[in-house]
């Protein structure tokens, strides 16, 4: 079996900015729709997976938006798993906008939690069957900086609806923390940004972001009772 799956999804009013284009959030939604869908077929999916005493958390993410897509088309979600490396599962995407270009490049980068410690896990019986596509969409997702110059400060409490089945804040929702941030201009496309997720949010937690525009880059990083909860760079065209 070819570990290698695509599912089409109809674009809404909600997928998209203000400008209309494609939101950052809708993209890691579509991913994180996608891989959750795969790895269910492939027999680890949450419910799988919880039974084995374990769940997904997802360690590190890179997208870069090629092309656009428009309101109200259907887009085409590619997805693929490298081969397990130590403890980190690397899961790959490529989306196609409805002229078949590759609009959307990806890679999230996965462990596996222990339910009854909440620590990592090696998780030595999860493991894929079958044939790994060795199509890699990057050679490697470097760590974001430790520190960032602080120039501002923005708080957010974790609400019921940032939350997802694990109780905490879904990586999704983080984007839209920080869109909200830069409030862009019209002119300001993103190109490509990277989250790496440290600690888990819960709901009511306050999440305290310190941020910096450097050229076209905006850097963010979250904290959590000053414990790092996330790190973010996104690069924009201007």
């Amino acid at each position: 079996m070819k570990l290698i799956y695509e599912a089409n999804y109809r674009m809404r009013t909600n997928d998209f900015t203000c400008y209309d284009l494609i939101s950052p959030t809708s993209i890691l939604d579509s991913c994180q729709d996608v891989a959750g869908t795969h790895a269910s077929i492939l027999g680890m999916g949450f419910d799988d997976m919880f039974k084995k005493g374990y769940y997904w958390v997802v360690s590190r993410e890179k997208v870069t938006i090629l092309n656009k897509i428009k309101p109200g088309s259907t887009i085409k979600v590619i997805t693929w798993p490298e081969k397990k490396k130590g403890a980190s599962f690397t899961r790959n995407y490529k989306i196609l906008n409805e002229n078949n270009e590759v609009a959307v490049l990806a890679s999230s980068i996965w462990c596996v939690i222990n339910t009854s410690t909440r620590r990592l896990e090696r998780a030595r019986d999860v493991d894929y069957d079958g044939e790994i596509n060795q199509e890699i969409i990057y050679d490697k997702i470097n760590k974001l900086d430790e520190e960032i110059k602080i120039d501002n400060i923005y708080e957010h409490i974790v609400k019921f609806s940032d939350l997802d089945h694990n109780k905490h804040m879904n990586n999704s929702k983080y984007m839209d923390v920080f869109l909200d941030i830069m409030n862009l201009k019209e002119n300001e496309i993103i190109k490509e940004f990277q989250l790496d997720f440290i600690h888990e949010a819960k709901e009511n937690d306050i999440l305290v972001v310190k941020y910096n525009k450097i050229n076209n880059k905006y850097n963010f990083a979250g904290y959590i009772n000053n414990l790092l909860a996330i790190r973010c760079e996104v690069e924009i065209s201007e």
